[in-house]
C-alpha cells in the first residue's frame, strides 16, 4: 500500500523525474511491482491457511458487523491484483493494459480508503 500511494503521485508520466525519498517514478514503479510479486503469494498462503474465513464470507455466515466490509475488501483486492497482473504480464503495452491499470489504480484508492 505504501508504494502504491507513492506511485499514485506519478500517475502522470511527465512527473516521473520528480524525486520522492530520492527515487524517481520509474524506480518506484519497479519497487511497487517487486513488492507486489512478493506479497501476493504470501497473501494467497495466508488465505489458504484461513479457508474457514473465506467459506464464512461466501456463505454469509460471518458474524459481526464487518462482514460486508470484509467481502468488499476481499473482492476489491482480488480484482486489483488480477488487473495488475494482467496489465503487467498478459497485455503489456497494449491498449487494454491501460484500462486494466486504470481499474487497478481506482481499486487501489478504494482499498486505501477502506483500510
Amino acid at each position: 500500500m505504501f508504494t502504491g500511494i507513492i506511485v499514485l503521485g506519478y500517475h502522470n508520466e511527465t512527473a516521473n523525474e520528480i524525486l520522492t525519498f530520492g527515487l524517481n517514478g520509474n524506480l518506484w514503479l519497479q519497487i511497487h511491482r517487486t513488492t507486489a510479486l512478493i506479497i501476493i503469494p504470501v497473501i494467497i498462503i495466508h488465505l489458504l491457511m484461513h479457508t474457514h474465513w473465506i467459506k464464512d464470507i461466501f456463505t454469509l455466515q460471518m458474524k459481526g458487523k464487518n462482514s460486508g466490509m470484509n467481502l468488499t475488501l476481499f473482492f476489491a483486492f482480488l480484482v486489483s491484483a488480477v488487473t495488475a497482473l494482467l496489465a503487467w504480464f498478459v497485455f503489456d503495452s497494449k491498449p487494454l493494459s491501460e484500462i486494466l491499470r486504470e481499474v487497478h489504480s481506482k481499486l487501489g484508492l478504494l482499498l486505501i480508503f477502506f483500510f
